[in-house]
């Protein structure tokens, strides 16, 4: 499986004050995975400006700028906190998990290792969970109780058990291959039987 390093085009640098907390976000909620799809977005035209703290925003030819919503801006899906800063790495809205590009803040989609683990992010953005077929191999991503987990949607690997009284076991090859065994193989030398398409443990042996 080939996971390929997405690498955004680096924005042009202008030095400036940080946003003003009396500037109005006029923009309503443009949330991806939601309301409106990256095609039918609409930037609204300005300039990135990099304040003295190191941090990004993006002003409006009008003074505004978004806060704590989406923004779709030259091609790419963008992200601001409450007080207009660009967000990078994990963010999570509407029950959902998303990456942004730990450099460049862009919404990254497909895969991504971050932080020593695998993620598949869907077009709109959101981290898959649970079961996946990505070209042609099954996955699994976790699923816990808590959003802020680094293990939620994070690929499993391993031996791993889903389900309780009426559960199965699975295995997912190890490192950054993750694909679940399915047919007849051998695991460290000793075989076993998985379902065709299912893809759980049905026996030890063939």
């Amino acid at each position: 499986m080939i996971k390929t390093r997405i690498i955004g085009a680096i924005m042009a640098l202008t030095i400036s004050a940080a946003p003003m907390l009396g500037l109005s976000n006029t923009l309503t909620k443009t949330m991806p995975s939601v309301q409106i799809t990256a095609e039918a977005a609409k930037s609204k035209p300005g300039k990135w400006i990099k304040a003295g703290n190191g941090k990004w925003w993006y002003k409006h030819n009008d003074g505004t700028y978004t806060k704590n919503d989406w923004e779709y801006i030259n091609g790419k899906w963008y992200h601001f906190d409450s007080a207009g800063w660009m967000q990078t790495g994990i963010i999570r809205d509407d029950g959902k998990k998303y990456l942004l590009d730990p450099d460049n803040g862009y919404m990254v989609t497909g895969w991504r290792k971050y932080n020593n683990r695998w993620y598949f992010f869907e077009s709109n953005g959101a981290a898959k969970t649970q079961f996946a077929t990505i070209n042609g191999k099954n996955y699994y991503f976790e699923v816990t109780d808590n959003l802020y987990d680094p293990n939620y949607a994070a690929m499993k690997t391993g031996w791993f058990f889903i389900g309780f009284k009426n559960g199965h076991q699975y295995y997912a090859y190890p490192g950054d291959d993750g694909h679940l065994a399915k047919g007849k193989v051998k695991i460290n030398g000793v075989k076993y039987t998985f379902h065709e398409t299912l893809c759980y443990l049905i026996k030890k042996g063939w």
